[in-house]
């Protein structure tokens, strides 16, 4: 918690995104070859939703995790 945290995206197939609002993360597409690294600091410790933000095909409703943040 306070830390700044790097995240690295790299997609093995097709067009993605990653969002996650309540880090106050908005929409970030990434693609193969083409990955993308965002940086955020999470000022309160808890569970925060991500998910795939952009269309990708079938599957695409499944694409989603959680980030756990601890004091």
């Amino acid at each position: 918690m306070g830390e700044t945290i790097g995240l690295s995206l790299n997609s093995v197939d097709a067009k993605h995104g990653f969002e996650c609002k309540d880090l106050g993360i908005q929409k970030v597409t990434f693609e193969k070859e083409k990955p993308v690294t965002l940086t955020f600091t999470a000022s309160t410790p808890g569970t925060f939703e991500f998910k795939c933000a952009n269309f990708c095909g079938f599957g695409h409703g499944r694409m989603k995790g959680q980030i756990v943040v601890s004091p």
